[in-house]
């Protein structure tokens, strides 16, 4: 009697089997996805302190700790674009203005020798509305007139972008109509507003038409 012989299952050598690119590519995909939503997740959850201006800082103005506080936020919402509690160097001061409120930005402080505005202080025609606030940005225009009415008045911006800084207090011997009010002048337009003032021009400071409507 014949005994029947059990068939052997071949063997597959694992050098045999084929790599599949594909499905590698797909797996090294997902993991890094994995990874990357980990790290989104992780840096959501943890917070940094970040420093905040307290009151509007303008361009010039020294910016120390006590003008400052720190506030809490998401590590996901922060890069090296804001300037983190702790890490405010000795002798900052603001290169442009810096809103109330308003996070630092690391490009808005740098050291005296980076700001180009000049602080100047100048009389100018009443008109200007009480509430403006500080950091406003202006226009300062020169009026001229002939006082034999030979010629005729004109008028023309001498200062585009100015920054009004604030009212001055008025002395006992201030002119009628005239307030004196504090500005940040851009170095470059200085001779023209000095040359202004030497000519005797009336000058009246405008807000930006940006800021007007």
């Amino acid at each position: 009697m014949a005994s029947s012989a059990t068939p052997s299952r071949p063997i597959v050598s694992p050098r045999g089997r084929r790599f599949d690119a594909r499905l590698a590519v797909g797996i090294l995909l997902i993991l890094l996805s994995t990874a990357g939503a980990y790290a989104y997740l992780a840096s959501a959850n943890t917070s940094v302190e970040v420093y905040v201006a307290q009151e509007t800082l303008l361009a010039g103005d020294a910016i120390r700790e006590t003008d400052l506080r720190t506030v809490p936020v998401s590590l996901a919402g922060v890069s090296d674009s804001y300037i983190r509690g702790g890490e405010l160097a000795p002798g900052s001061v603001a290169t442009r203005t810096i809103a109330a409120g308003e996070m630092l930005p690391t490009k808005a402080v740098g050291s005296t020798a980076s700001v180009t505005n000049a602080r100047i202080v100048v009389a100018v025609s009443e008109g200007l509305a009480p509430d403006t606030d500080p950091g406003t940005h202006v226009d300062v225009w020169a009026t001229t007139s002939d006082p034999y009415s030979i010629a005729s008045s004109t008028a023309s911006v001498i200062v585009p972008g100015a920054t009004f800084a604030r009212v001055m207090e008025t002395d006992a011997y201030g002119l009628e109509n005239t307030q004196r009010v504090e500005l940040l002048v851009p170095r470059s337009a200085l001779r023209a507003l000095l040359a202004a003032q030497g000519d005797g021009a009336s000058l009246v400071i405008v807000p930006t038409v940006s800021q007007a409507g």
